[in-house]
């Protein structure tokens, strides 16, 4: 099934070895982000232009994935093989509540869709071979296609209590939502807030709309939770994530989003600080970027 779309850092980071690096005190620069060296080219191109701008809350990536035919509702992690004991997921909802919002979902997508299977590599659809019977790749003497439902998908961060190392600063467990994908179909911004409510859910944070130099700045600096209720009103968010006010995607029909952590560039201070200071991070930057 779907797995939500992954996110790069604004940056790409330093890949150094011990073998090969002249000086080993530079180790302490290894996977830290690479000032001004975007991960992705349309990062650098649309630099100054608006994004949709969100709390990045430090918890758990979780789907409520339904099945319109079926009327199914599944609760899982980021991905298909995440264990579903693991911050409670199995009981992420008591059994009344799950009714309920098994009868918000019929509701809100009462119809299934179904689409041909295709193959992961090739894309094409898949077909049976007329003699054995096996789902194969569109081929000439090939026939009967296979199709199956496609799900819908409300995508959310599980936070609280006993998930990640900050959980207990967030208070009891909760689920916000940050997307929805409606059989391919991203919703817009606003489209997604309201469904989100009809669902009964809040929205991770909502920061506003600031370019990516404006994202990065307030970042560095480090801001506090916007999540209400939280044990430490002095919790500093894990950052931004950030999509463009027009969604776009790149020559891979992926969906451009970044996120932005507060983390990387704490780590860059402490890194060259142990390395020697600002004296030294330059020489390091040289003998890198130089490298054959």
């Amino acid at each position: 099934m779907k797995t939500y779309t992954k996110i790069n850092t604004l940056y790409k980071r330093y890949d150094i070895d011990k073998d090969s690096i002249p000086d080993k005190k530079w180790m302490a620069m290894k996977k830290k982000i690479i000032l001004g060296d975007f991960s992705d080219p349309w990062a650098a191109y649309l630099w100054d232009c608006k994004f949709d701008c969100f709390s990045k809350i430090d918890g758990t990536n979780t789907r409520l994935i339904w099945f319109p035919g079926e009327k199914k509702l599944l609760v899982q992690g980021k991905s298909d093989d995440t264990d579903q004991s693991q911050y409670g997921l199995q009981d992420f909802f008591s059994q009344e509540e799950r009714n309920q919002l098994v009868s918000i979902f019929e509701s809100l997508w009462p119809d299934p869709k179904f689409s041909q299977i295709l193959d992961r590599e090739t894309k094409l659809p898949m077909y049976y071979d007329s003699e054995t019977l096996v789902l194969r790749p569109n081929k000439p003497g090939f026939y009967a296609t296979e199709f199956i439902e496609e799900p819908v998908y409300v995508f959310g961060e599980y936070y609280g209590n006993g998930i990640g190392h900050i959980g207990k600063q967030y208070g009891e467990k909760r689920f916000r939502v940050f997307d929805v994908c409606d059989r391919g179909w991203w919703y817009p911004i606003q489209k997604m807030m309201e469904t989100a409510k009809v669902l009964g859910f809040d929205i991770a944070p909502y920061i506003g709309q600031l370019s990516l130099r404006e994202a990065e700045e307030k970042v560095k600096v480090g801001f506090k939770t916007l999540v209400p209720g939280v044990s430490n009103s002095e919790l500093i968010e894990e950052g931004i994530v950030a999509r463009p006010v027009v969604p776009l995607f790149d020559e891979h029909k992926n969906r451009i989003i970044v996120k932005i952590k507060t983390k990387d560039y704490k780590d860059l201070e402490r890194g060259i600080k142990e390395m020697g200071g600002e004296s030294e991070y330059e020489k390091f930057k040289s003998w890198y970027n130089d490298r054959g």
